[in-house]
């Protein structure tokens, strides 16, 4: 389903199936069919999933890479992709709330960035825009940033300014940014 069309991406979610009761195998499948329904309905039949150079995502239509910029995103019971318009950079990610974020807030927000982040939500939202801000950056450093150090909640990364904004699905948040 499209979840946002702008100017610059389109935005699209899809559900992925619940495991039986009791049941966690085969979850990694279920995540893959759901990215491969995104796929279709962006790109159509046909278009797979592939990686460049740098490990992202890229959209591949009878063995040619298409010319847009894409990121994908899943969570226990969704997935999503943005497509950038032309080859603009992208990242998208999508999080719940779960009470392990608290150990992860420490590990990829700086200090001053940890004293603004003191609830459950704040510290939702800023993991959500740093894993959306790698995502969309990464090719633009020469070596692995630091969430923490190099890549910023103001939007800054590798010495760029990216666009970002956040939509809130059912019990979800995603953070789409772009440049």
């Amino acid at each position: 389903m499209k979840l946002a069309d702008t100017p610059c991406y389109t935005l699209y979610i899809a559900d992925i199936e619940p495991s039986p009761q009791g049941v966690r195998h085969r979850r990694r499948e279920r995540e893959e069919a759901a990215v491969s329904a995104l796929m279709r309905e962006a790109f159509g039949h046909g278009t797979v999933r592939g990686h460049d150079s740098t490990g992202a995502p890229v959209a591949i239509v009878d063995g040619t890479p298409l010319r847009c910029r894409i990121s994908l995103s899943h969570s226990a019971t969704h997935a999503v992709l943005a497509v950038a318009r032309a080859a603009s950079d992208i990242g998208v990610d999508i999080e719940e709330p779960r009470p392990s974020l608290s150990r992860v807030v420490e590990r990829i927000l700086s200090p001053a960035e940890r004293a603004d982040c003191d609830t459950q939500d704040s510290r939702l939202l800023a993991w959500t825009m740093k894993e959306a801000l790698y995502k969309a950056s990464r090719r633009h450093f020469s070596f692995e940033p630091a969430f923490d150090t190099d890549l910023h909640l103001s939007g800054r990364a590798a010495g760029l300014d990216f666009n970002h904004a956040y939509i809130s699905v059912k019990d979800s948040i995603v953070a789409i940014v772009w440049r």
